[in-house]
């Protein structure tokens, strides 16, 4: 078993199963007084070109240690192999200051003699992925735990390389990465990992680098860390079937198995077509083999579904994901493979996102034999500890969907989405950590997100949008969604020494929209600087709201006064109660002035902005979230903006009330659970993410159709939605240590799931009176050392620990007492 060791500091978070072991590099080692005795290593040239290289150090043991430590860290990424067996790859994404190294074990892998570390080094430069940064191209470090292993520091003396000719990186798609041209002809032989293999022709490492302490004297180019979160979780997949075979006589795609691992020959001076379908999409190493087929070529197609030729691959219109007949890859992003006739094993160099791959193969005077096609699932190591069930069906598809939507949206940071960028945007990010604390009870990507933002801090004070990235952007209102993510993280887990850490980055985001607001108006200004990103309605130009002649926007002003109320609650509990009042102070205020400059009387609902007739489910949501429209109306309000919605804005109508789209529907569903909406509202709000399942997405789109993206974490929120809303499940006080459980079954009859909670498991199991508001009984039962409260009333919370079995009583929502309890 492969150990891993890496560093969980302030751990009093949720954890899964997958560190094999807990310890700390060695500090003697790694807090030396100046520099580093490991350097980065790099062939020796000072071009920062995109390139692949292997490194090898060989060395002899007299014995097997028990245990053998090293960290390594490459720029971008490294694969490790012992003796010729792979131990594993990274390293974790980060930035300069944040340049993660990993501790492994590799004692297993050794023996008696001599031994071999080999290590494949790829740099992507200008072609890697947006959220890789470069700067000094392809370099690998290498430090054991241990000064009597000191042969194995990387440096001139102990290592030799040798570039892979044989890759070249192109340009991919959007930000996820670039294509890979692989001619194995330049390919060395693939026995380089093995102890046997003669590199006497091969050259000694350049030292690149000496890497400073930081600790020590300052400056250093890359401030090493330990890992933060666990490796990430590879295992083999196989594709589920061949969907189309064309341009080999004869031959159809029942034929063809060579997924399976059944070879399939083409014929020399062959140009065929072959459509392969996973079933569902997924994120994976690509590994296939071939033999034969000297001087052909082929060209690997990964895309999520097809779309009309008409519209070109690069359009929308997608329809059906399920149907490729007349249709071609939408969004491709292809790989291309010359082959030399012999027998070859490859595997991409970054992982593909796809539910198809089609290949394009044109042979020459040889035939090529397919020997096998395959993957290897890569992604965060979350483990599904949650459970749901209900007596609706569907709703078993949407957990389904939802939950491989959340996965493939998580790496080494979050992903907006895993085909088109890969990037950790703050407004995705806060409702992908709440799903997976609450169906994996797993906070480090949460903890590691917050870290990251909080690191991209500029000087005026603000955090970017999406980081680690190594392209600068701000979405201003994203700042405020950070804020809501730390007190969500306050209230979910129990690491309070963290969220005081954070609380000066609260403070500095908080001043710099204290600058952009209008003193005549007591809102935000109309020209709040940067992208005012809300929501993707179509009648906004690139989703930022309007504003008038009188004012800003309503939304964003109200979204500063969520988050005003949010930071104040944690300055208070951290002893900052004169902040926490000014906080107050300013968000009543803001409050005051959109309820007075925006509320329309007429309509009953409050408008995008001082004096104009624009309206949206948004300015709404927001205004009930943070009580700016009064309590006796916000119910009349949210039924409002929900019946009289529209989705189709093709000219402007001062009656249209702008609906809000997957993402922003994450707030709906908050404002719906606040005000006490009956579930049956619930229930029908999630007819888009229906009807998506019924187009045979199996992952959960962007936006409603016609979409860009099949994979977006924001649109996965209805499974949080399942435990927060459905069952009533939110913490109450800070960490988790009470819990509020307040039930909105709607139409759904019986409900029963568990939830990972910080001490245990919450477990609850509800049945209801067909179509009626009446409970039969609540069986719940929480964590020893939590506290519960069962809402039974408006007025009525029956407190209780461990466990707690309740007999009919009537909804919340009906405001009335319990008729028997024990």
């Amino acid at each position: 078993m492969k150990k891993f060791i890496f560093v969980l500091l302030g751990m009093s978070l949720f954890l899964n199963s997958f560190a094999v072991k807990d310890a700390m590099p060695s500090k003697e080692v790694l807090n030396t007084p100046t520099f580093y005795e490991g350097k980065f290593i790099s062939p020796a040239s000072d071009k920062k070109d995109p390139q692949v290289c292997n490194f090898r150090n060989t060395f002899n043991l007299k014995q097997v240690p028990e245990s053998l430590v090293i960290n390594i860290t490459a720029e971008n990424r490294y694969i490790l192999y012992v003796n010729g067996k792979y131990v594993c790859r990274g390293s974790e994404s980060g930035d300069f200051c944040n340049w993660f190294y990993d501790t492994i074990d590799i004692a297993e892998y050794l023996k008696v003699g001599k031994n071999v570390i080999a290590v494949t080094v790829v740099n992507f430069a200008d072609f890697s992925p947006a959220a890789f940064f470069s700067g000094n191209g392809c370099s690998l470090w290498v430090q054991p735990n241990s000064q009597e292993y000191a042969f194995l520091n990387s440096n001139s003396k102990n290592w030799k390389y040798q570039v892979d000719k044989s890759v070249v990186f192109r340009t991919g798609i959007f930000y996820a990465g670039g294509s890979e041209f692989v001619n194995v002809k330049n390919a060395m032989s693939q026995n380089w990992k093995n102890v046997d293999f003669n590199d006497s022709s091969w050259n000694k490492a350049f030292e690149s680098l000496r890497v400073r302490n930081p600790n020590w004297f300052g400056y250093a180019r890359y401030v090493l860390k330990p890992r933060s979160i666990p490796m990430l979780e590879e295992k083999p997949i196989r594709l589920a079937s061949v969907r189309k075979v064309n341009g080999v006589k004869g031959v159809s795609a029942k034929d063809v198995d060579f997924i399976n691992g059944k070879p399939f020959e083409i014929p020399a001076n062959t140009n065929c077509k072959i459509v392969l379908d996973m079933g569902h999409l997924t994120n994976a190493y690509v590994d296939f083999s071939v033999e034969g087929g000297a001087n052909a070529n082929m060209k690997a197609i990964y895309c999520e579904s097809f779309t009309s030729p008409k519209l070109g691959g690069n359009k929308f219109g997608k329809g059906n994901r399920n149907e490729i007949e007349g249709k071609i890859p939408a969004y491709p992003l292809s790989d291309f493979y010359v082959f030399d006739g012999k027998s070859r094993s490859i595997q991409t160099y970054n992982f593909r996102c796809f539910r198809y791959v089609q290949l394009d193969i044109k042979t020459a005077d040889q035939p090529l034999i397919i020997k096998d096609f395959k993957g290897t699932f890569t992604g965060y190591p979350f483990a599904e500890k949650a459970k749901f069930e209900s007596d609706d069906s569907r709703l078993k598809k949407i957990w389904e969907v939802g939950w491989r939507t959340a996965r493939l949206c998580a790496w080494d940071t979050y992903f907006d989405c895993p085909f088109h960028e890969r990037l950790q945007y703050i407004g995705d990010t806060r409702i992908q950590a709440l799903i997976s604390l609450y169906v994996a009870g797993d906070a480090r990507l949460m903890k590691k997100a917050l870290k990251m933002y909080n690191s991209s801090r500029m000087g005026d004070g603000i955090v970017q949008s999406r980081y680690p990235c190594k392209q600068t952007q701000f979405i201003a209102p994203f700042c405020l969604y950070w804020i809501g993510m730390l007190n969500d993280y306050y209230m979910h887990v129990d690491d309070s020494v963290f969220v005081a850490e954070n609380l000066d980055c609260v403070e500095s985001i908080i001043n710099w929209y204290v600058g952009n607001i209008d003193k005549n108006t007591g809102m935000l200004k109309q020209d709040v600087p940067y992208w005012n990103f809300v929501d993707w309605v179509e009648d906004w130009r690139i989703g930022v709201p309007p504003v008038s002649d009188k004012s800003g926007s309503a939304i964003i002003s109200l979204h500063l006064a969520i988050a005003l109320d949010d930071a104040s609650k944690m300055m208070e509990d951290f002893g900052r109660k004169d902040v926490a009042e000014r906080y107050q102070r300013l968000s009543k205020s803001i409050k005051d002035s959109v309820y007075k400059l925006c509320w329309n009387e007429k309509r009953g609902l409050l408008s995008d902005a001082s004096g104009i007739d624009r309206f949206s489910q948004h300015a709404n949501i927001f205004g009930i979230l943070c009580d700016a429209i009064p309590e006796k109306d916000q119910k009349k309000v949210l039924e409002k903006i929900i019946k009289e919605a529209k989705t189709s804005y093709a000219k402007h109508n001062p009656d249209d009330i702008m609906e809000a789209t997957f993402y922003f529907k994450f707030y709906l569903f908050r404002a719906m659970n606040k005000v006490g909406v009956s579930g049956d509202v619930f229930g029908e709000q999630l007819k888009p993410w229906h009807d998506m399942v019924n187009i045979g997405l199996t992952t959960f789109a962007e936006n409603p159709e016609p979409t860009r993206s099949d994979c977006h974490a924001w649109s996965a929120s209805p499974i949080y939605e399942f435990f927060a809303t459905i069952c009533g499940v939110n913490p109450s006080s800070a960490g988790f240590k009470t819990v509020r459980i307040d039930p909105n079954m709607g139409k759904l009859n019986y409900v029963k799931a568990s939830i990972p909670h910080p001490k245990g498991t919450i477990k609850i199991e509800l049945k209801k009176s067909e179509n009626a508001t009446n409970y039969e009984y609540a069986d719940i039962s929480l964590p020893d050392g939590v506290v519960g409260e069962l809402v039974l009333g408006k007025n009525h919370v029956k407190k209780f620990t461990k466990s707690l079995i309740i007999y009919a009583w009537v909804s919340q929502r009906a405001h009335v007492k319990p008729l028997h309890a024990k």
